[in-house]
């Protein structure tokens, strides 16, 4: 209720480190327009670590840690970033994580959406970056495979070759 008063239709508001939610919780980041970022790029969040939890939180919770396929099953508008200088910044290596982390695994498509046009949201930037689309600034980067083609387990060996950004190339490996 105080969140309706306080609040504006047009809040861009977003919880960061969407560890241990209360799964009556889940459906709440859609119907209020709150997004779920979350951190799971460090070889902690992974699932053969969640059982070191059971006694700090319960089993239910600790064996849903960062639930990334419940929040989106919830239709929660999810971010994934890096939590640097914890962990790595390299986003393939999240992206790898993001989508084998069973039970709690996303899709590719989910995790790309995740560290792009949904973060461009959240900064109130996604009719200039975030996604390739007429109108919007030339950002974007050209990596050393097809990362729909290869074994999901192999993600974050992805290279960048190109970045090209605001129009002009930057990087060319």
């Amino acid at each position: 209720m105080q969140f309706n008063k306080a609040g504006t239709s047009d809040g861009r508001h977003r919880l960061t480190h969407v560890e241990i939610i209360d799964t009556a919780d889940l459906n709440r980041f859609a119907q209020l327009n709150v997004t779920a970022d979350a951190q799971v790029v460090g070889e902690f969040t992974q699932p053969h670590f969640w059982s070191d939890n059971i006694s700090l939180i319960g089993s239910t919770l600790s064996n849903n840690l960062i639930p990334l396929k419940s929040l989106t099953e919830a239709n929660a508008r999810l971010t994934l970033s890096s939590d640097w200088n914890v962990s790595s910044l390299n986003p393939f290596v999240g992206i790898q994580n993001a989508v084998t982390r069973a039970p709690q695994n996303i899709s590719l498509e989910t995790a790309i959406k995740a560290y792009t046009i949904n973060g461009a949201y959240v900064m109130r930037q996604e009719n200039e970056v975030g996604s390739i689309e007429v109108g919007k600034l030339v950002d974007f980067v050209v990596l050393d495979r097809d990362i729909f083609t290869i074994p999901p387990t192999e993600l974050n060996q992805t290279k960048v070759v190109l970045t090209v950004f605001n129009g002009s190339e930057i990087y060319k490996r």
